[in-house]
């Protein structure tokens, strides 16, 4: 056997094992699913430390930085990067503000909707609403330690930007661990989410412009 036959056998065991980690979920784990998170404390605050792994062009490496998640369902949701540097990105009042190390700028949502459709689709899986719309529809995964949630935008405004959002709950908590950002060019940036607090006080000051 050539050594490029051998490759050919290592990269398709590779990739079967791969895609067998995560199986599409059947009708009836799909309902129970859904019925372990409608019954959940519905989650209208969050607060989490989360790490950031993004992946750009043909960069081996992931590029790292954290910081913290603040979100009130549906009005705002605050992530604030402290590492390796100060920069944060508000949502709220149909507007995104922006503070890259001191130096401010605000996006109007009403004229860019595909930003308010993203973020209204991650606060919706934080929060667990997880129903299909007019804006994105739904698919169920899992596997040994994670369901999984990939929500994938219906409008093309918005798939200009992301292919798709996945959304990893804990079996454990029920509650999201990790939230996947998959662009249309296959780049991704990956939020871990830890020392999550829910519907506790935030501050309002985390959403200060």
């Amino acid at each position: 056997m050539s050594f490029k036959s051998i490759l050919s056998i290592f990269f398709l065991l590779i990739s079967v094992q791969l895609f067998a980690q995560d199986r599409a979920m059947t009708a009836t784990e799909i309902a129970s699913f859904k019925k372990v998170v409608s019954n959940a404390v519905k989650v209208k605050t969050l607060s989490a430390d989360f790490t950031q792994y993004k992946k750009l062009g043909f960069v081996d490496k992931e590029i790292i930085s954290s910081g913290k998640i603040y979100v009130v369902h549906p009005e705002k949701m605050s992530w604030v990067y402290s590492s390796p540097t100060n920069y944060s990105m508000i949502f709220k009042n149909n507007k995104i503000f922006i503070n890259d190390q001191g130096k401010k700028n605000t996006v109007g949502v009403g004229k860019n909707k595909q930003f308010e459709k993203i973020s209204q689709m991650i606060a919706n899986g934080i929060a667990g609403e997880l129903e299909s719309s007019k804006d994105y529809s739904i698919s169920y995964f899992q596997n040994t330690g994670f369901n999984i949630v990939q929500v994938t935008p219906k409008a093309k405004d918005a798939q200009k930007y992301i292919q798709q959002i996945i959304l990893s709950f804990d079996k454990k908590d029920n509650q999201v661990a990790e939230i996947k950002l998959l662009e249309p060019s296959k780049n991704y940036t990956r939020f871990v989410l830890k020392n999550k607090k829910t519907n506790q006080t935030i501050n309002e000051q985390v959403f200060a412009n």
